[in-house]
C-alpha cells in the first residue's frame, strides 16, 4: 500500500510487555478487540500463530507479536499471575483451617507463621514496589489498582489474627482464642478470598489483547498486541538507526524518540517483514467452522486473504 502525503510520518503506537512499538499507519487497516471476535485455533501451525478470525467476509490469520520477538504471551503472563493468586487462596485457607483445628483440639498453634516467612507477601511487596509493572498488570484500571491495594492489608489481617490467637493460647485463654478464630478470623479469610476473586475476574476481563489488522500488497494479517496507545507523527529527524544492543531480528527498522527527555523511545517495526516471514500459501482447514454465524468461505477466498 503506497504512502500518502497525509500519512507519510504517522505511526500507530502500541505496547508489548511495557515497551512501546510502532507500525506505519499505511499498513494498518483496522483494530479489533479479541473480546468481540472468536479466535479459532489452527492445528499444526507455528507457535506465533494464535489462530484465525472471521471479519468482513475474510478469514485472517492472527500472529502473536510477543511470541515472534521471544516474549511470553499475554495469556501466559496473566495465567502466571492468576496461578499465584489461586495458590495464595488455597495456601492461606488451608493454613487457616489447620490452625483453627489445632486450637479447637487444644494443640500448639505453631502453624502461625509471620509475614516475613510468607512467600505470597514477598511476591506482593515486589509487585507493589514496581509501579510500572503494577500499571501494566492492572492496565491502569483504577478499580483493579484499588483492589490490589486492599489485598495487602486483608492478607496482613489474617496473619495478625493468627498471631493474636497464638498469644491467647499461650496465656491459656482458649475460649477467647477459639472465638476470635471462629468469628473475626473466618470473616477476614472470606474478605481476603473475595478480594482475590475480584482481582482474578478483572485481570481476565482487562488483559485482553488487541488485534491490528494489517494489509500489504493485497494480503491481510492480524497482529496481536497488548494495547494500542495512539497515532503519532514521527518526523524523520526523530528517527535513528537501531543501536547495537537491540537484537537484529529483522522486524525492527529503526528507533524513534518522540520527546526531548527520552521517555518516548519506541522501536519501529517494518510491516512488510511481518508478511515476508509468513507463509503466503497458508490456508486453515474447515473454513466453515471459523464463525458459527458466517457463511462458508471457499479456499480461493482464503488464499486471497491469508498471510
Amino acid at each position: 500500500m503506497p504512502q500518502s502525503d497525509t500519512t507519510l510520518d504517522q505511526w500507530l503506537v502500541f505496547t508489548l510487555a511495557e515497551q512501546k512499538y510502532a507500525l506505519h499507519v499505511d499498513c494498518v487497516r483496522e483494530l479489533i478487540k479479541t473480546s468481540d471476535h472468536k479466535i479459532r485455533s489452527i492445528p499444526q501451525t507455528p507457535d506465533d500463530i494464535v489462530g484465525a478470525i472471521c471479519t468482513r467476509g475474510s478469514v485472517i490469520a492472527v500472529r502473536d507479536l510477543r511470541t515472534m520477538i521471544n516474549l511470553p504471551s499475554l495469556a501466559k503472563e496473566t495465567a502466571d499471575v492468576t496461578g499465584i493468586l489461586e495458590q495464595h487462596k488455597i495456601d492461606h485457607a488451608d493454613w487457616f483451617h489447620k490452625l483453627s483445628s489445632t486450637i479447637h483440639e487444644g494443640g500448639d498453634p505453631s502453624l502461625a507463621c509471620g509475614l516475613q516467612s510468607c512467600t505470597f507477601r514477598k511476591w506482593y511487596d515486589a509487585l507493589m514496589g514496581d509501579r510500572t509493572a503494577l500499571q501494566t498488570l492492572t492496565n491502569s484500571n483504577f478499580t483493579l489498582f484499588r483492589l490490589f491495594g486492599q489485598l495487602g492489608p486483608a492478607h496482613d489481617a489474617i496473619h495478625s489474627i493468627a498471631a493474636k490467637v497464638t498469644d491467647l493460647v499461650r496465656e491459656k485463654k482458649f475460649d477467647m482464642a477459639r472465638a476470635l478464630m471462629d468469628e473475626t478470623g473466618a470473616a477476614q479469610l472470606q474478605n481476603l478470598i473475595g478480594i482475590t476473586n475480584q482481582i482474578e475476574v478483572l485481570l481476565d476481563e482487562l488483559r485482553k489483547p488487541l488485534i491490528i489488522i494489517m494489509e500489504w500488497e493485497k494480503r491481510q494479517l492480524g497482529i496481536q498486541v497488548d494495547s494500542v496507545n495512539s497515532v503519532v507523527r514521527i518526523p524523520d529527524e526523530k528517527i535513528s538507526p537501531l543501536p547495537e544492543r537491540v537484537e537484529q531480528s529483522g522486524l525492527f527498522k529503526a528507533i524513534a524518540k518522540t520527546d526531548n527527555d527520552g521517555s518516548g523511545l519506541m522501536l519501529l517495526i517494518d510491516g512488510a517483514k511481518l508478511f515476508e516471514d509468513a507463509d503466503p500459501n497458508w490456508q486453515p482447514p474447515d473454513l466453515s467452522q471459523f464463525d458459527d454465524n458466517a457463511p462458508e468461505f471457499s479456499k480461493n477466498q482464503m488464499a486471497a486473504t491469508g498471510p
